[in-house]
């Protein structure tokens, strides 16, 4: 449930970050912003990664163990303690991730963390990940968040073998907490479990990450949208929602398909089953569609036959290089999906919205009641699009209601 509640904050303080970080810096302040914006970056960073472990006393090394001076060189920073101490937080910040997981995951070295270390280090690579992320530095979520989940984990770890069981598995929490933070992020439980019993090489240790995972993932759910959607949304990418809008209820997809052409209805690019080599370079070169519908003769007959993808045009075309394309035909038929998905465009829009979600629909042809001539196709881009359009409508029709109920 931890792990759950901070990957959604996580999102959340991502998100605010990053509208924060277009005000600042805006993109039409061009490469100065961007400087402006890495330096600032810097600064923090570097305050916080190598400066703060000043704050933290030197601890001397336990020699008990065979093998401490190697381990003293390999995965401990002294920074500025003196020749057989250590500096905890040093030991996290500035050494390289694999040493870093492996200090976190790992019991089986000389020393250990104190709980308040791990939990400034949770905390510093908490908001330094939220902060860089978005911006023109070169930065990703996986890696921090597990980071941030093991360091959790071993904190709890800590605090229930210093005040409840003395023999508790702390990098058992702490693998558990790496599993949580991430899944309460990115959403994801399978991709998960096989990412951390990579990690520590055991498959014993499956059911208890997917268990972590599933719990954090949940939790995440009920206090934010995952952390991809919330990145599509402030860099306005064509994403679709889980659930349809409900300004889809009273339209079809008649309506989807002529909304952005302001109610007139256009043809769509569509090829016979064979074509003359010509128009098809003229279509690959003047749209960026990625499929076309097929029809038994696009001058006469536009009965729905099949659907050609961009790339296996571009592979027939290229069959025929070196040789005279002009006017010569070309077997469209024999690269065509012969059985593509099609809907009538009085379906529901709903309805073939949640079709696109579930199945990951690119394009979608659509022909006339009844029959099956093609009367367009729609997109992924399409229902974005319509979305916008109807929500905003809608916003103006209860603005209209809310100023006619007032007067």
């Amino acid at each position: 449930a931890v792990g759950g509640v901070v990957g959604a904050t996580f999102v959340g303080l991502t998100s605010w970050m990053s509208r924060m970080r277009k005000r600042i810096f805006p993109d039409e302040g061009g490469i100065g912003a961007r400087v402006l914006e890495v330096a600032f970056i810097t600064f923090i960073a570097g305050f916080l990664l190598v400066i703060l472990p000043n704050s933290f006393d030197c601890r001397e090394l336990n020699r008990r163990e065979e093998g401490a001076e190697d381990d003293v060189r390999v995965y401990w920073v002294a920074y500025d303690c003196k020749p057989g101490f250590f500096n905890e937080l040093a030991s996290l910040t500035m050494n390289n991730k694999e040493r870093v997981l492996n200090n976190l995951f790992t019991g089986s070295f000389v020393m250990d963390f104190h709980p308040q270390t791990t939990l400034a280090y949770a905390v510093i690579i908490f908001f330094l990940s939220a902060l860089t992320f978005g911006s023109s530095l070169p930065c990703g979520v996986l890696l921090p968040q597990i980071l941030i989940g093991g360091a959790i984990g071993r904190t709890i770890g800590h605090f229930l073998q210093d005040n409840v069981e003395k023999d508790v598995a702390v990098r058992f929490y702490a693998l558990m907490g790496a599993a949580a933070v991430l899944a309460g992020t990115v959403r994801m439980t399978l991709s998960v479990t096989v990412i951390l019993m990579e990690l520590v090489s055991s498959s014993v240790m499956g059911a208890p990450i997917m268990v972590a995972a599933m719990v954090g993932k949940l939790v995440g759910d009920a206090l934010s949208p995952s952390f991809y959607d919330t990145v599509a949304e402030n860099t306005s990418l064509p994403t679709l929602g889980s659930v349809p809008p409900a300004s889809f209820e009273d339209h079809t997809v008649y309506d989807v398909m002529t909304e952005l052409d302001h109610g007139m209805h256009f043809m769509p690019v569509c090829l016979s089953e064979v074509e003359e080599a010509d128009f098809i370079e003229q279509v690959l070169t003047k749209t960026e569609h990625n499929g076309f519908p097929v029809v038994k003769d696009r001058g006469a007959d536009v009965t729905l036959t099949g659907l050609v993808k961009r790339k296996d045009l571009e592979a027939l075309i290229r069959e025929k290089e070196g040789q005279v394309l002009l006017n010569e035909s070309v077997n469209v038929a024999s690269v065509m999906e012969l059985s593509p998905w099609s809907i009538e465009e009085s379906t529901p829009a709903a309805r073939v919205y949640q079709w696109f979600v579930n199945m990951g629909m690119r394009h979608l042809v659509v022909t006339i009641d009844g029959t099956q001539q093609v009367a367009g196709i729609i997109t992924r881009h399409d229902w974005y699009e319509s979305q916008i359009n109807w929500e905003s409508e809608m916003e103006a029709e209860k603005e209209e209601k809310r100023k006619s109920q007032g007067k």
